[in-house]
């Protein structure tokens, strides 16, 4: 069984499958381990523990429903990572993955199916658990009020489990879709030549788009209206002889054929393209912009020779006029040199990602577009990062913020 990791799907998948597909040997060797005469009773008791909550027909479910959600998240992760994924593939693939989770959500009795399969080699029940609720005595007939659930426990585990974990991960990947959606949309048009408009208005439509994102006052990288007749010239040039759905082999054949001076703009926007940073968090900023200020702010801080890598962790050298002694003073004060910049880098990389999560946690308004779990989780999901950062924010705290971004319609849970 491997461990739980918090960074990589990979590691998350592969300690669900374990459990998932070898629930009765993990449980036999529970119940073995708790029957051992000399072990100590916490690790008996743990053992015990550990055995009742994977015979519990909610954990079977949960479990069940984790795995094909981990299984499909990984998949198109892994893909992601490939050096030959085209970013177009990539996208469709989210958005496949989000189509197949939004499906997912009306196959519940299937899962039940599944746990109940896994609970008869356990040989346990297949039923959920009913937890009565405390009744609070009511003292006088205007406290009284027909607060009776009456779900049953499917029901109930249903909408408070599966439908919010579905809303979970439909927001987690939704926000992950748009961000490459907009960049994708952006340079769709030099992803695939073949595939390009061949309506020409509509192509100049898509190369002044890209003009005005890479325009910078009144400069612009390139000439929208130039591109849009060097993609068509190209497009007639090379369908015949070469594959014009990969950028990068249109980018080498003006590169060995030396047509950067026939073709400057798309010499220009491919290069741009294939040397894009995607993980650009907002994806609408100008890349050399961003870049520009990332380089100021952290020349100013003094950070930027240790974060670029300019400025190297020291080694201990001796050179021809020292002793041995005085090459290892000259390496602690090095050392003492360079270690002081790295945690100030350090600390000053997590203080901005803080701040930056801090804003945007206080500025949140809710998007009228979500239902209320989305919602919900959003905020969450801004606390669970801070706490990472080790700013966590109270429950009370979580809770204000929740209520005073309800709409108006929600107001009534406002309490004098």
């Amino acid at each position: 069984m491997k461990p739980l990791s918090d960074t990589r799907w990979e590691s998350r998948i592969n300690s669900v499958k374990v459990v998932r597909f070898q629930t009765e040997q993990i449980y036999n060797a529970l119940i073995k381990l708790s029957e051992v005469e000399n072990i100590d009773a916490g690790t008996r008791h743990e053992a015990v523990s550990l055995a009742d909550q994977l015979t519990d027909f909610k954990f079977l479910i949960s479990l069940v429903v984790w795995y094909d959600i981990l299984f499909q998240v990984n998949l198109v992760s892994k893909s992601l990572q490939a050096k030959a994924m085209d970013l177009i593939n990539g996208s469709n693939m989210l958005k496949s993955t989000l189509e197949f989770i939004k499906n997912y959500r009306d196959q519940f009795d299937q899962f039940l199916v599944k746990a109940k399969a896994i609970a008869d080699e356990l040989g346990v029940d297949s039923e959920i658990k009913v937890v009565r609720k405390r009744i609070k005595k009511k003292n006088f007939d205007y406290e009284r009020s027909d607060d009776t659930d009456h779900r049953t426990a499917v029901e109930k585990f249903k909408h408070e489990f599966f439908y919010t974990l579905m809303d979970v991960v439909t927001t987690s990947l939704t926000d992950r879709f748009e961000i490459l959606k907009i960049h994708v949309d952006l340079w769709n048009v030099l992803y695939d030549f073949k595939n390009a408009p061949e309506n020409e208005n509509e192509l100049l439509k898509h190369c002044m788009d890209l003009h005005n994102y890479l325009k910078d006052g009144s400069d612009s990288d390139i000439d929208g209206v130039e591109l849009c007749t060097e993609i068509v010239n190209v497009k007639q040039l090379l369908i015949s002889c070469l594959d014009v759905s990969s950028p990068l082999n249109i980018l080498q054949y003006i590169f060995d054929y030396e047509l950067q001076d026939i073709f400057p703009n798309l010499w220009i926007a491919l290069r741009l393209l294939l040397t894009l940073p995607v993980t650009v968090a907002s994806g609408n900023d100008n890349w050399e912009t961003w870049k520009f200020q990332i380089k100021v702010i952290m020349t100013a801080a003094d950070i930027f020779d240790v974060v670029t890598g300019a400025s190297k962790k020291p080694v201990l050298t001796k050179l021809i006029s020292e002793t041995e002694d005085e090459a290892r003073k000259r390496y602690g004060v090095d050392y003492s040199i360079f270690k002081k910049a790295d945690n100030k880098a350090q600390n000053y990389i997590v203080t901005s990602s803080v701040t930056l999560i801090q804003q945007k946690f206080y500025s949140y308004v809710k998007n009228p577009d979500d239902n209320m779990a989305i919602h919900i989780s959003k905020l969450e999901s801004l606390s669970r990062k801070l706490k990472q950062l080790g700013e966590p924010i109270s429950d009370s705290m979580l809770m204000t913020k929740i209520l005073m971004t309800l709409p108006e319609n929600y107001k009534h849970f406002y309490s004098a």
